[in-house]
């Protein structure tokens, strides 16, 4: 059915040209007919209704993943949520909220963009975003390879900040031996920062 012309104004300018908020405004002006509610088409408000909308479990696991900011290996992440339940992850997958990658050869997830994780980030209590990065630093250490860049991330959100500077030195000399210099020099940046009485001028001569 016609949408007027300053409906579709508004939504070319909510989704910023991007397909999946393009049908996701097209959704929500469908259920709108459908209640006889012409609320405002406001991307952020409607990826709010939709995190509310979802059962618990898949919101942790949700929130788990957005706030890991990177793809992180599917079992890790299920593990920190302590969803083990394959229903809620379709449930996420389905509703465009994340999707699936390879990550060294192993099943990774990351939200479908970067909206859906600020917005789910954002709705996160500082006590709840701790928690979320204490469990994601605890399985990340715990698994067979630990990624020391992920560590430092997640040690820092949880607040242990002298640990996550001793994990971001030890991530330099995997991006040293990739050539990746400039992630290398963020990781020193960053073990500075976030152990400021602990500053040896061999790290800032390494910087």
């Amino acid at each position: 059915a016609p949408i007027a012309d300053d409906r579709l104004d508004r939504m070319v300018r909510e989704s910023g040209g991007v397909p999946y908020f393009i049908e996701e405004l097209a959704r929500a002006v469908l259920d709108e007919r459908r209640s006889d509610d012409s609320g405002p088409l406001a991307m952020d408000d409607l990826l709010r209704a939709r995190l509310a909308r979802l059962p618990e479990p898949a919101a942790r696991l949700l929130a788990t993943i957005a706030v890991a900011g990177r793809p992180v290996p599917q079992t890790l992440a299920t593990r920190a949520a302590g969803v083990d339940d394959p229903a809620m992850l379709q449930v996420l997958k389905a509703g465009g909220l994340i999707r699936g990658r390879s990550l060294a050869g192993a099943k990774a997830l990351e939200c479908y963009h970067d909206r859906v994780r600020e917005t789910t980030v954002a709705e996160l209590s500082a006590d709840s975003l701790r928690d979320r990065h204490h469990r994601l630093a605890v399985v990340y250490e715990a698994s067979a390879t630990p990624d020391a860049e992920a560590l430092a991330q997640h040690l820092a959100g949880a607040g242990d900040t002298v640990r996550a500077a001793e994990f971001a030195v030890q991530a330099v000399a995997r991006a040293a031996q990739t050539l990746a210099f400039e992630r290398a020099a963020q990781m020193y940046r960053l073990a500075l920062e976030l152990d400021p009485t602990n500053q040896p001028r061999a790290l800032w001569s390494a910087l």
